[in-house]
Formats: structure tokens, sequence, C-alpha cells
């Protein structure tokens, strides 16, 4: 049950919200949050959220009751308010403590004293002077923490190997076919029709279904994302450049297979043309790598060259960061007899 509002605490949440008013610009009483009403909070101008909570009535109950509100609360800083009375009791002062400590293993900035409610009510030069100079320090914490936690995203590619470089060097084989042109043979000699497709049979099935080697003219490249920060990235967005000369092709397009991956999860880099890749992350967490997306595959030009890659990040709330990457292609030249009959063409 809530206790009513007695004059004194009427008086201090009035004088608390014009104060911060003046102080910081925006202010307000009575602030709805999490399904309570916050006694004073006010928000400054660089966006850090201050809270007032105002405790009069000295039971223990109600003490527990603006207790617990006041850890529910998201504000960056926070400040408790008390009737004398509080301040002298041993038990609240020390479950006081015991909030403080689980406040701050948070991350939160919250004020560790209680602060004298009759002072700020009869002492306008302690207002003035010491309170605001508290809060001042207690924002400027709060801003100083924010500036320090944040997502730090590092983006590399994977290599055949499965290593995590900044260049792959890659070694396509493209073949050269050698053709050797040989007479038909006469099937009627085996009661058969005359036709070479009679031999070539109809494959199984099940060989549609399963995954094969990718032909050797492809370069298969993977991704690896980490986050060095210090807090949590969301809604992460990559994209893989690839130079025109280049020619990108998806993982099942290349090894077949059924293709079974939703396109918006973490499993791979999805290619939706011939020379950019995509992937997306919803979350990943500080100090946390994923190297486990599906490859695609790339074919190059059939000469020695480097080819610049360029990697393109995003994520809520954070500026985009960009990347780039070498790739050094040597291929190797295969040859290869292709045998056709003399009234066929190649």
């Amino acid at each position: 049950m809530v206790m009513p509002e007695s004059q004194s605490h009427a008086a201090l949440k009035q004088l608390l919200v014009t104060k911060l008013k003046e102080w910081y610009g925006a202010s307000i009483s009575e602030y709805p949050s999490s399904g309570h009403e916050l006694d004073v909070f006010a928000v400054t101008a660089s966006g850090v959220s201050i809270y007032i909570e105002i405790i009069w009535s000295p039971t223990k109950t109600q003490f527990l009751s603006d207790i617990n509100m006041l850890q529910q609360s998201d504000a960056d800083v926070k400040l408790v308010v008390v009737n004398p009375e509080i301040m002298a009791n041993t038990e609240m002062v020390r479950e006081f403590g015991k909030v403080v400590i689980a406040q701050r293993k948070q991350g939160k900035v919250i004020c560790g004293d209680l602060l004298n409610g009759v002072r700020i009510a009869e002492s306008p030069e302690y207002v003035d002077d010491d309170l605001r100079g508290l809060i001042d320090r207690l924002v400027s914490q709060s801003r100083g923490q924010q500036v320090l936690k944040k997502p730090e995203l590092e983006l590399l590619l994977v290599n055949e190997e499965g290593e995590a470089v900044k260049e792959i060097h890659a070694e396509p084989s493209f073949v050269k076919k050698i053709i050797k042109k040989v007479p038909l043979p006469d099937y009627s000699l085996f009661g058969l029709a005359q036709s070479p497709m009679f031999f070539g049979g109809i494959p199984a099935m099940h060989d549609m279904w399963e995954e094969r080697e990718p032909p050797k003219d492809l370069a298969p490249i993977g991704m690896q994302i980490t986050n060095a920060g210090t807090t949590p990235s969301h809604g992460i967005r990559v994209t893989l450049s690839f130079p025109a000369q280049c020619k990108l092709i998806s993982k099942h397009e290349a090894v077949g297979g059924l293709d079974l991956t939703p396109r918006q999860n973490h499993a791979g880099l999805f290619v939706d043309n011939d020379s950019e890749a995509h992937a997306r992350i919803d979350t990943l967490g500080n100090d946390l790598t994923i190297n486990s997306f599906d490859k695609v595959y790339v074919r190059f030009q059939e000469i020695t060259q480097q080819y610049k890659i360029k990697g393109h990040v995003t994520q809520y709330d954070f500026p985009p960061k960009d990347f780039e990457f070498l790739i050094s292609v040597k291929p190797n030249f295969v040859e290869q007899v292709e045998t056709v009959y003399e009234d066929e063409k190649p």
C-alpha cells in the first residue's frame, strides 16, 4: 500500500524539480517509468537522465518499496533524498548500501550516500553549491562511461584454410581443353541404337540433394566479425564489394545441395549480385567472434592480378566502419583432353 505524500515530501519534490529545470533545462515530477511514477526526473542537454527518489516515510516497508523502484529505473544518474530518521536507521542504511553496490556493478552511476531532505529544504546555499556540484560530478561520470562503453567491430576475410586474414592468396585452376576427334563407333555391332547418349544413363535423384566439390576455378571466401568493444552491438549489416572483373557465386550454386538456410540470419554470406555479398547479425556481444558464416565463391579472370575488396559495416546507434582487403590471384592451367566423335561438334 502506497503511503499518502506528506507536505514535506511534496515541498521537496517541487524544490528539486525547479532546481533541476534551472540547472539542466528539462525536469518533471511523477515521471512514468516501468509502471511506477518517479519523484523527480530530468534530462541534460547531452542526454544524461537524472532520477531523484524522495523517501519520507521512515517505515521499512515504504523504504524497501521505494528502493526497489529505484533499482528498476533505467536512469543514468540516481540519488536518494530521505527523512533524517531513515539516515539514523542502521538497517535501512545497510540495505541502501547493498543497492548502491548492485547498481554500480551494473554500470549505473548512483550517489553512495543518502541525502538529508531537511538540509535540502532549509539551506539554499547547500542546494545551489553542494547539491548542484554533486549532481554535476555524477552527470560527468555518466557521460564518461557512455563514451567508454561502445562496441568495436573488426572484420576479416577467411581463406580456404579457415584462417582469418586481411589478404587472401588464391590459386584457382582453369581448364585448357584439348579436343581429340575419334570416329563414331558402330553401335549396330552390339544390337543397339546408334547413339552415344545410350550409355550416358540418368543421374541418380539423390545426387541432386548432395553437396559436391566446388569447381576448381572458384576461390572460397568467408568472413569473420569480432566485437572487441565494451558493450554488445546490435543490428549489424555487412557488405563485401568486389571489383567488376570478379563474379560472385553463392554456396548453393557452387556446391549444390539443399538450400534451407533462412536468408535473414547469421548463417552465411548471401550473394545479391555479381559483385556484392551481404550478411546480417542481430546481436554480437562484446568480446565475441563469429566466423562460422557460409562462404561465397569468386570466379576471377584468368590472369595473375591483385584485387581490392571493400567491406562496409553498419550497426544501430554507432557510425559505420569501412575495411579494405586484398586478394592476390595466381591462376593454374590444367590441360584436359576431351574426346568427341567426328560428326559431333565439341
